[in-house]
C-alpha cells in the first residue's frame, strides 16, 4: 500500500491512502482505535470515489507513534495470515 505524509508530529500522523478505499480506511481505523495507547484514530474522504481516505492517528502522551503503527499493521498482517491458513 502506498501513502503520503500529509502532517506528522510526535504523537499525531495524517496519512493519505493513496488508491485506496473506505474499505481499508475503515480496517485501519478499527485496529487503531482498539489499542489503549492510541488517543485518536479515524478516517475521511472528500469523496467517496474520487478521493482516498485520509487516515489520522493520534497517540497518548509517551507512546512512540511509529511503533504504534508497526505493532499494528505486523498484527493486521498476522491476523490475514492465520486467516488464510483456517480456510
Amino acid at each position: 500500500m502506498e501513502y503520503e505524509i500529509l502532517e506528522e508530529s510526535k504523537n499525531e500522523i495524517k496519512l493519505e491512502l493513496l488508491d485506496e478505499e473506505h474499505t481499508m480506511g475503515n480496517l485501519l481505523k478499527s485496529s487503531f482505535i482498539k489499542d489503549e495507547r492510541v488517543k485518536v484514530a479515524s478516517y475521511d474522504m472528500d469523496h467517496p470515489t474520487m478521493s482516498n481516505p485520509v487516515l489520522h492517528i493520534e497517540v497518548k502522551e509517551g507512546e512512540d507513534i511509529e511503533d504504534v503503527i508497526n505493532d499494528k499493521t505486523d498484527s493486521l498482517i498476522e491476523e490475514f495470515k492465520d486467516l488464510k491458513n483456517q480456510l
